[in-house]
This record gives C-alpha cells, sequence and structure tokens, in this order.
C-alpha cells in the first residue's frame, strides 16, 4: 500500500488526476498479456472469417479445437489470439487462457 501512496503524492504534485485499480484477478492479467503479444498479428492466410464462422456454426469450442482445424494451427491460434484481443471473440477471465478455455462469439 506504500506504494500506491507513494504514486499518490507523485500524482498529487504533478496536478494529475489518479485511481487506484484493485481486484485483477491474475488468471485475466495473464490471458491479457497474453493475447497482446498478438495484437498486431496479420492474417496472411485468411482465417479470420473462418475461425468466425466456426464460432457460429459451432458455438462455445475449446480454443485448441479451433486452432486444429486448421492447416497451420500454429497461425491460427495468433490469430485467434488477436480475434480475442480485439474482443471479436470471447473467452472466460476468470481462469488462465489454455487449449481446453472455451472461446465463443460475443454475447
Amino acid at each position: 500500500m506504500q506504494d500506491a501512496a507513494a504514486i499518490g503524492e507523485v500524482c498529487l504534485s504533478r496536478g494529475w488526476e489518479h485511481s487506484l485499480v484493485v481486484g485483477y484477478s491474475l488468471p485475466a492479467m495473464t490471458t491479457v498479456e497474453t493475447i497482446e503479444t498478438h495484437a498486431t498479428s496479420t492474417d496472411h492466410l485468411d482465417y479470420t472469417n473462418r475461425i468466425l464462422d466456426l464460432l457460429e456454426d459451432d458455438g462455445p469450442t475449446p480454443f485448441v479445437d479451433v486452432c486444429a482445424a486448421f492447416d497451420a494451427p500454429v497461425f491460427a491460434r495468433a490469430v485467434l489470439q488477436r480475434l480475442l484481443w480485439e474482443r471479436q471473440v470471447s473467452v472466460d477471465l476468470n481462469a488462465p487462457l489454455e487449449d481446453w478455455s472455451l472461446v465463443a462469439l460475443p454475447g
């Protein structure tokens, strides 16, 4: 808590408004950090629409099964992580992102 107080003092001295946010669960932050690494991945194989169509047809699907449906599963993994980052696909942030995590279209 001393770090938060020190940061608050620095912000106050600079005239900056600030907020302290607590309670983010470790799994959520780990997942966000993981998918952020692929936030700018390009889709040279045009997997984006095929992934979205697969999820529309099949509903919630384990992450690994979505990737396995493609000729280049490692590339599909990067595209799927970008889609998670862009919020075109959703995942439960209460658990770490793993192969058996269910991914789905939002809503």
